[in-house]
C-alpha cells in the first residue's frame, strides 16, 4: 500500500460554504477557509498553510475569482489614494483664501482656478467613498462580530479612517456654509484660544478674553506684532481651517497605510507586512516599559528644579533626549550636579540597555517570521481570499 495515494479530499463543499452539524448551511456565511485562518490565529500555529490541501484550495480560489477581484480592488484604490492626495492639496490652496474667494472658486468653474472643481468634485468622491466603507465594514461587523472583527488590524485602521475622513468632510462644510458660527465656538473655548507672533517669530497666547471674531489680540498693537490664530506659510491661518488640515493630513497618512493590507495579496510583500505586524507585536511590552521610565523621569524633571515646568514639554523632551540622544545641555549643567546625574543614569537605561533590548526583541521577531516566510505568505493571502469572499 505505499504506492497508493489519495486524490479525492474527503470533504464534502470544501471550497463553498461551511455546513453546520445537521448538514444545512450555517446562517452566517463563512468558508471552510475563513474558518482555517481564524483558528491559525488563535493558535498561533500557521503550518496548517503547509498542507497541499489547503494549497490547492487557496490557489483554486485565487484564480478562480479572488484574484481578479483583488486586483480591481488595488486598481480602484489607487484611484481613490491619488483623489485623496489631490483633494488635500486643495484644500491646503483654499486655506490662503478668504471665504468670499472660496465661495468664488466653488461656484464658478469658469474662472480658471482648478480648485473650486477639484474642492467639489473631492468633497462628492470622499464623501461617497466613505459612506460605502462604512456600509461595507457595517456588513463585516454583522458577519464576524463585533470582537472578532477587532481582532483584524486593518478594521481598526479602516474605522479610524472612516472618523477622520467624516471630519474632514464635515468641518469642510462647515467652513463652507457656517464661518461665522465656526470662529465664534473656538473663540468660546479655553483650550482653542488665538495667539500673535511677534516679529523674531515666537508665538504668544492671547489673554483670555482678548480676541475677537478674526482672530485679533486686542491687547495689542498692530505696529508691533503679527496678528494671527496660527501661521501657515506666512499667511493668516484661522482655527476652522487649522483642524480641518490636520485631519486631512492624518487622512492622507491612514490613506497611503492601507496599502498595506493590500500588500498581503503578493507572496513577497505578504511576508514583509506579517513580518512587521509581528514586530509591531511584540514591541507593545517594551514601549510599556519605555513609557514608564520616561514619564517617571520626565515628571521628576518638572518637580525638581532644573527650569522645567511645563508637563508635556518636559515629557516631550526626555523622550527626545532618551530615544534620539537630543541631548539637553541647559538642563543637565546649568540645574546642579543631581539633576546632571539622573539625565545620565536615564540615558544609561533607555539607549544603553532598552535601545539594545529593542533591537534584540526586533531581531527575535525578524527570525521567528523568517523561518515561516512561505507559511506568512500564504497566511495572508488566505486573509484576502476570505475578505473577497465576504464582500458583496
Amino acid at each position: 500500500l505505499s504506492g497508493v495515494s489519495a486524490t479525492r479530499v474527503p470533504l464534502p463543499n470544501l471550497a463553498g460554504w461551511a455546513q453546520g452539524t445537521d448538514g444545512l448551511a450555517t446562517s452566517q456565511r463563512t468558508s471552510h477557509l475563513e474558518l482555517i485562518v481564524q483558528a491559525a490565529v488563535r493558535a498561533k500555529d500557521y503550518s496548517v498553510f503547509d498542507s497541499k490541501i489547503v494549497s490547492a484550495l487557496m490557489e483554486y480560489k485565487w484564480k478562480a475569482f479572488a484574484g481578479r477581484q483583488f486586483h480591481q480592488g488595488l486598481l480602484a484604490y489607487t484611484v481613490h489614494l491619488v483623489i485623496v492626495l489631490v483633494y488635500a492639496s486643495a484644500l491646503r490652496s483654499a486655506s490662503a483664501h478668504t471665504h468670499d474667494e472660496l465661495i468664488a472658486s466653488l461656484l464658478d468653474w469658469t474662472s480658471g482656478r482648478t480648485e473650486g472643481p477639484v474642492l467639489v468634485l473631492g468633497w462628492i468622491w470622499t464623501t461617497c467613498h466613505v459612506c460605502y466603507v462604512l456600509h461595507h465594514e457595517m456588513g463585516q461587523v454583522r458577519h464576524s462580530g463585533l470582537f472578532n472583527y477587532f481582532e483584524d488590524e486593518w478594521n481598526v485602521v479602516d474605522v479610524f479612517r472612516i472618523i477622520v475622513q467624516l471630519v474632514v468632510t464635515i468641518y469642510f462644510a462647515l467652513i463652507v456654509l457656517t464661518p461665522d458660527e465656526l470662529r465664534k465656538s473656538f473663540l468660546a473655548h479655553p483650550g482653542l484660544g488665538v495667539g500673535w507672533v511677534d516679529h523674531s517669530g515666537h508665538a504668544h497666547a492671547c489673554d483670555s478674553g482678548t480676541a475677537d471674531l478674526r482672530g485679533v489680540c486686542l491687547d495689542r498693537e498692530p505696529e508691533d506684532e503679527i496678528r494671527a490664530p496660527f501661521l501657515f506659510d506666512g499667511q493668516v491661518l484661522t482655527p476652522e481651517w487649522h483642524v480641518a488640515l490636520n485631519m486631512a493630513g492624518l487622512s492622507v497618512i491612514l490613506t497611503c497605510l492601507k496599502l498595506f493590507n493590500y500588500m498581503r495579496g503578493f507572496a513577497q510583500l505578504g511576508a514583509l507586512v506579517q513580518m512587521i505586524m509581528s514586530i509591531l507585536t511584540d514591541m507593545i511590552p517594551f514601549m510599556c516599559v519605555l513609557s514608564i521610565i520616561v514619564f517617571g523621569f520626565g515628571f521628576a524633571l518638572t518637580v525638581i528644579p532644573s527650569g522645567m515646568r511645563r508637563y508635556d514639554a518636559t515629557i516631550w523632551v526626555t523622550l527626545n533626549m532618551g530615544l534620539y540622544a537630543n541631548y539637553n545641555n541647559e538642563i543637565a549643567f546649568h540645574a546642579g550636579w543631581y539633576v546632571a546625574i539622573l539625565t545620565q543614569l536615564f540615558q544609561l537605561i533607555v539607549q544603553v540597555v532598552l535601545l539594545n533590548l529593542l533591537i534584540a526583541i526586533m531581531a527575535d521577531s525578524y527570525r521567528k517570521v523568517q523561518d515561516r516566510t512561505v507559511q506568512a505568505a500564504k497566511f495572508e493571502r488566505a486573509r484576502v481570499i476570505g475578505e473577497v469572499e465576504m464582500t458583496p
